[in-house]
């Protein structure tokens, strides 16, 4: 077998990106004698030994006819101008290509080879065809499916794919209601108009139904056969209406007006009782009219008869205009007494009557007022003879009445609220001593005002004044009043106290509160805090354990909040 030496070729500069003397190693023949049937080759970018070339053949031999590669042909330089064609990739998007598949779009050379961009897209929007696209040709074609879809049309259910078009099944809109009508939209679906009107049925044989704003509204059947000796009643089980006796004695009418009572017996109407037309008048004949069931009362012919009551005189048949009729009738009776101090009345049954009354009345006696019945006498109150004036005696005299005689020296009110001590003088009252008007008071101006007395006008707000309470300073008065200024601070900041000013003297005072008075203590790491002999004290302290060595643990008295600091290099 025959080996090759190294030989170097030039390699225009621009395909490879190296200088023009830069030299390329190709296998050469080697006279030794052949030891093995291997050629060793270099590996050299698109060269293809298996296609020989020679600088006058590269042309024509080494087209591969792609645009996507360089063709030239790789001459071993020792062989004098013999070699291999070599096919260096172009990558360039500028340059287009055709990569053999009519389905693709956008063909560019990558790596040397002709890749095609992305598909051509093969869509007649019609969902119940499968589209696609002939690699030789180019051209779309479609094959009706099918599959599942959906026509655009409400009114449909279960659409399928038939022959190359979405077809559904007619959806059946009932919504079992007699009082709707149905129908369909295909763009909404069913739609169900209620009714205002119409006949239903709610399937009950004993109900009368009609339909009112899409319900269908019932009503008992009303079952009545005009007898009113019998229940009528609508039974699911007979099928509609039936009639049962109704009980012995039960109220009905006959249909004579001139029988009352009437009552059923055997699902029939027995007649009752006759109507009683008597008016206990021996004037008239009574009688009951059999069509309008009206008591008729025509004249008897007599003239003397007895009314039979006691409150009447000389009673005589006389017709009255008011009743239309001949009636028994007399004059009244006069039952007055002459005494104001009874109720003169007549009972139609025992005649005259005296009753004793209240009522008001005069006795004639002037030294009484209010004169009033009493057991059947006339009785007033004494009279109160007061003319409403101190300096005279007042009394009654039997006969001519209230009288007022002069005194003096007894104690009365002048009418003047400026003077005391008045007393009577000749029937009149006469001022005493003028009053000393002094009501204590700071911040008002003291006066007597005859009409009502003393008079305490406020003086100007502002205006200094002293308010009797030691534990205020820098009174002031305001509307009269003296009002406190400064107000002596006794607050000794302790929970477990009372504090308190003596308004005699001004001097604080801190009782203790009880003992075991909860109380706060300041410190948010306490609880259980109480008051023991005046102080504040916090029996539980909250000590943050976290149960971890390895933590430093402290509660902060400000908020009670534990802090856990981790100790450095501190390993459990």
């Amino acid at each position: 077998m025959r080996t090759f030496s190294t030989l170097c070729i030039i390699v225009v500069a621009a395909l490879c990106g190296c200088p023009s003397n830069q030299e390329v190693v190709a296998p050469v023949a080697d006279t030794s004698a052949d030891t093995t049937s291997d050629i060793a080759y270099p590996d050299v970018l698109g060269v293809d030994y298996a296609k020989p070339c020679t600088s006058a053949t590269a042309a024509s031999v080494c087209d591969d006819h792609s645009v996507c590669t360089m063709d030239s042909c790789y001459i071993n330089q020792s062989k004098e101008g013999s070699g291999f064609c070599q096919h260096l990739p172009v990558d360039t998007i500028d340059i287009q290509c055709n990569d053999g598949n009519a389905c693709t779009v956008s063909d560019t050379c990558v790596n040397g080879k002709c890749v095609g961009g992305g598909l051509k897209v093969c869509d007649d929007k019609n969902p119940c065809t499968d589209d696609s696209c002939d690699t030789a040709s180019g051209m779309c074609s479609s094959k009706n499916n099918t599959a599942a879809c959906d026509d655009g049309n409400a009114c449909t259910v279960e659409d399928v794919c038939k022959n190359g078009k979405c077809k559904g099944t007619l959806v059946a809109c009932d919504d079992v209601n007699d009082c709707t009508s149905d129908s369909c939209d295909p763009a909404s679906g069913c739609v169900f108009t209620k009714l205002a009107q119409g006949k239903c049925d709610d399937g009950d044989i004993c109900t009368t139904e009609k339909c009112e704003a899409g319900v269908c509204v019932s009503k008992p059947l009303v079952c009545e056969d005009g007898n009113p000796c019998t229940n009528d009643s609508c039974d699911q089980t007979a099928g509609g209406c039936v009639s049962t006796d109704a009980p012995a004695g039960s109220p009905c009418d006959d249909g004579n007006p001139c029988t009352m009572s009437d009552a059923c017996s055997g699902g029939k109407c027995t007649s009752g009782q006759p109507v009683k037309c008597d008016d206990a008048n021996a004037c008239t004949n009574d009688a009951c009219d059999k069509v309008s069931g009206q008591c008729v009362h025509t004249p008897s012919g007599l003239t003397t008869c007895d009314d039979n009551d006691k409150c009447t005189q000389d009673d005589a048949c006389t017709y009255s205009v008011a009743e239309g009729k001949q009636v028994c009738a007399g004059k009244p009776l006069d039952c007055n007494d002459g005494n104001p101090c009874t109720s003169d009345q007549c009972d139609p049954k025992v005649g005259c009557t005296h009753l004793t009354n209240n009522g008001v009345c005069n006795d004639a006696n002037p030294c009484t007022t209010d004169d009033v019945c009493k057991a059947g006498t006339c009785a007033g109150k004494a009279i109160q003879c007061d003319d409403e004036n101190v300096c005279t005696k007042d009394y009654c005299h039997p006969i001519f009445g209230c009288m007022y005689e002069y005194v003096s020296g007894i104690a009365c009110d002048d009418g003047n609220a400026c003077t005391k001590n008045d007393s009577c003088m000749g029937g009149a009252c006469t001022g005493g001593v003028y009053l000393q008007c002094n009501d204590g008071n700071d911040c008002t101006s003291d006066s007597c005002n005859p009409n009502i007395g003393c008079v305490f006008t406020k003086v100007s707000n502002g205006a200094a004044c002293i308010d009797g309470n030691a534990c205020t300073t820098d009174e002031k008065c305001q509307d009269g009043k003296c009002l406190p200024g400064q107000t002596v601070n006794c607050n000794d900041g302790n929970s477990c106290t009372v504090d308190a000013c003596d308004t005699q003297t001004g001097k604080c005072a801190h009782a203790p509160l009880p003992n075991y008075t909860v109380c706060d203590d300041g410190n948010g790491c306490t609880s259980g805090d109480y008051c023991y002999k005046g102080e504040c004290t916090g029996p539980v302290y909250n000590l943050c354990d976290d149960k971890n060595p390895c933590t430093v643990d402290t509660c902060s008295p400000t908020n009670g909040k534990c802090y856990n600091t981790p100790i450095k290099d501190c390993t459990q």
